[in-house]
């Protein structure tokens, strides 16, 4: 009589490999020329501690923007695609490619990996560019040339559903205006002496009437008052009033300004007073605080 063993080692699960692959790009420039030369940057980076294999990257140009060359990625109708074998443990692998925007504006491009052998610990590829996962990278420039117009990577078809934005502020307020205010120019990046029109919103998402609402924006160096049909200048602040904002509605006061010197320029601007109270900010106690009724924005002057 004989008797036989069974191992059960072979019918054990193997637990799967896990690694952790992050990707990142850049640009050359901030800023760029219709129908001149930039280069763009990918870097994934393997920060597991297991080996990384068959990774493929994703790279989807807006059509505005024409490819030129590549010696590591392939083009294929608007689509940059690469597969990189083996990526070791703390090892980056650089992947370089040169294109040239045909029409002026804003651009942005978004990357992906879109598979990789090993699961990944905090990302899933192929998902989707706006998952916030760190698998995806995106970088944006825009053109000398002025443009309000903006050409962006389109969002993945199999893009999972993101649940619904929450805002984080607090509840309505019966007896008070809440006021916001939101700072836009007409370029991020002029030249010297050319006129810039410098646009204030203010937004009331309270429950009652904001009266007397006074809004300051203070220049730096290097930046000039031109003129306006609603501000003036009071030293080295631009400063305008409106008179009320309805529930739910927004105002906007307009002022021209100039760049004298080249360089990074920072506009602050805040709600000095207003009537009634707000619930979330209070006016005039400055511009770095992180209330609603401040803002700011860096221009690149060339």
């Amino acid at each position: 009589m004989t008797s036989t063993v069974w191992s059960t080692t072979a019918l054990l699960a193997q637990a799967p490999t896990i690694s952790d692959l992050r990707l990142t790009a850049e640009a050359a420039s901030r800023i760029a020329s219709v129908d001149k030369n930039l280069s763009f940057t990918l870097k994934v980076i393997n920060e597991g501690k297991t080996a990384a294999t068959n990774v493929r990257v994703r790279c989807q140009l807006p059509d505005q923007l024409q490819f030129i060359t590549s010696e590591s990625l392939d083009y294929i109708q608007g689509i940059l695609l690469t597969s990189i074998p083996s990526l070791d443990i703390g090892q980056q692998k650089t992947l370089e490619f040169t294109a040239r925007p045909k029409q002026p504006g804003a651009y942005r491009l978004a990357s992906e990996i879109i598979r990789a052998d090993q699961l990944d610990q905090d990302s899933r590829p192929n998902t989707s560019i706006k998952d916030g996962e760190d698998d995806v990278a995106w970088v944006d420039f825009r053109t000398v040339e002025n443009s309000s117009s903006v050409f962006s990577t389109t969002v993945s078809p199999n893009a999972p559903l993101q649940p619904a934005l929450v805002s984080n502020q607090p509840f309505t307020d019966p007896n008070k205006a809440d006021l916001s205010l939101q700072l836009v120019v007409s370029s991020l990046a002029p030249t010297l002496n050319t006129p810039v029109s410098v646009s204030l919103l203010v937004k009331n998402s309270g429950a009652q009437i904001a009266q007397t609402i006074q809004i300051g924006c203070a220049l730096p160096a290097g930046l000039s008052f031109v003129n306006s049909a609603t501000m003036t200048l009071v030293g080295s602040t631009v400063r305008g009033t409106i008179a009320s904002i309805l529930p739910g509605e927004q105002a906007v006061l307009i002022f021209t300004m100039t760049a004298t010197t080249t360089g990074n320029k920072t506009l602050q601007a805040q709600i000095e007073a207003a009537s009634p109270l707000d619930p979330d900010s209070t006016p005039n106690n400055g511009f770095t605080n992180g209330e609603d009724d401040t803002s700011m924005l860096t221009l690149r002057v060339h």
